[in-house]
């Protein structure tokens, strides 16, 4: 498992590459799916620890909310910081994260934090039956079953 401050940082990583725009939403809803598709791909072993709690806007991890909160609505300016450094998981020795990671990414990265909310919202997600239930945190088998069925949603890219 990975702090979600590093797999943070490969997504960040991404959307410089790409020069798009990303706000501590939508970077959260990313990492959201990211875990989701990792749960499921890797027949349940995690890939960030920590769960995913019921905030109004969709799941979102404590720790990225608490270091990116403070860029508000507006773009993420730079890479976590850890101990002096920005680090990141090194895709090479982790291709089943790469892949999963460029499937997420190549699927949803145009897409805004809010479009990316509202897909968290749907009726059967993990986000929405943890609401209903009235639990704080997403349920780690509905997230992976999400993650199985989340490229066979009807999202257009």
């Amino acid at each position: 498992m990975e702090r979600s401050l590093v797999i943070a940082n490969n997504i960040l990583r991404r959307a410089a590459q790409d020069n798009i725009e990303i706000t501590a939403l939508k970077l959260q809803k990313l990492l959201y799916f990211v875990h989701a598709r990792f749960l499921h791909e890797s027949k349940g072993e995690f890939l960030i620890p920590g769960r995913f709690e019921v905030e109004e806007r969709g799941p979102a991890l404590p720790e990225i909310y608490e270091y990116f909160r403070r860029f508000g609505d507006g773009s993420i300016k730079g890479y976590a910081v850890m101990d002096g450094e920005a680090l990141v998981l090194k895709e090479v020795a982790n291709p089943m994260f790469t892949v999963v990671l460029d499937r997420v990414w190549e699927k949803f990265k145009q897409l805004s934090g809010t479009e990316l909310s509202d897909l968290t919202h749907r009726e059967g997600t993990a986000w929405y039956k943890a609401k209903e239930r009235d639990n704080p945190v997403l349920n780690d088998e509905d997230i992976r079953k999400e993650g199985e069925s989340l490229f066979e949603q009807g999202c257009q890219t």
